[in-house]
């Protein structure tokens, strides 16, 4: 998910129309070989049936590993394991916590005067990371078949995402308010649409896939659920305020110790 933290975390870089793009093919194509190089290191060391170190109740890679090089060299690919999932988690938080941000200085949520403001000292949404690691930790402890839930909803969640943004960029472009990128920076030209169709039809496929069987409905279902609480927020509440113009990108930028908001 490293190319999605790229473009996530783009407005805390310097010129990010120019660096988000090259940090986001970088991350995808370092992500993709190391995981091809890994995965098939790892296929060829398989030392009996991939069938029984598939399903054994153990991680398979790490099962893998230990088999050939034994517990200590083991135990340290655990600890590596560990402090790269750890910075992913805290990644994803950080990500969380600018979205949120975002989204309250744009007056698009519930206390948007609190969440939206910026602490003149640390110059940082305080409030906002302590709601999202609030959350983080509210998540993480609830029961297991709540949690995969969780986990299945958010997965199905990002393709809606990128199918939602793609297809405002195509009816941009037909509206013809997409601009045009200065010389020097990344543009897709008149790849745009075909790519942009491309990957609508992509994430749909794999929205099927996540939904579709028996096994996956679950997810489905509470996703269609998720869908219809944002939808109804969308209709009764925030759908007013911006064509009120109460809600939506701000005039000018906002300013250490002000509120995304003003009596919200």
């Amino acid at each position: 998910m490293g190319w999605e933290g790229s473009a996530g975390l783009a407005e805390e870089t310097r010129d990010p129309r120019r660096t988000a793009p090259s940090a986001m093919f970088r991350s995808v194509i370092i992500s993709g070989i190391c995981a091809v190089f890994v995965y098939a290191v790892f296929a060829m060391a398989i030392p009996g049936s991939i069938e029984a170190t598939a399903n054994q109740n153990g991680n398979a890679l790490i099962s893998v590993f230990q088999s050939h090089f034994g517990r200590r060299p083991t135990f340290l690919l655990k600890a590596v394991a560990f402090i790269s999932i750890l910075s992913a988690l805290l990644a994803n938080v950080t990500v969380a916590t600018r979205m949120c941000f975002s989204l309250a200085r744009d007056h698009m949520l519930p206390g948007s005067g609190l969440l939206g403001r910026v602490d003149p000292v640390t110059r940082t949404p305080i409030y906002c990371t302590l709601l999202v690691g609030a959350v983080s930790l509210f998540v993480n402890l609830l029961s297991r078949g709540i949690i995969q839930r969780v986990v299945a909803i958010v997965a199905v969640t990002y393709y809606g995402t990128y199918i939602f943004t793609m297809a405002a960029a195509l009816i941009g472009v037909r509206r013809g308010t997409m601009p045009a990128a200065p010389a020097g920076y990344f543009y897709l030209g008149r790849w745009l649409r075909p790519l942009a169709f491309a990957g609508i039809a992509w994430s749909l496929i794999v929205i099927g896939y996540m939904t579709l069987p028996e096994a996956n409905r679950v997810a489905g279902e509470y996703t269609i659920y998720f869908e219809l609480a944002g939808a109804s927020w969308y209709a009764f509440y925030l759908r007013r305020k911006l064509r009120g113009g109460r809600a939506g990108p701000p005039a000018a930028p906002a300013h250490a110790g002000s509120s995304a908001a003003t009596g919200a």
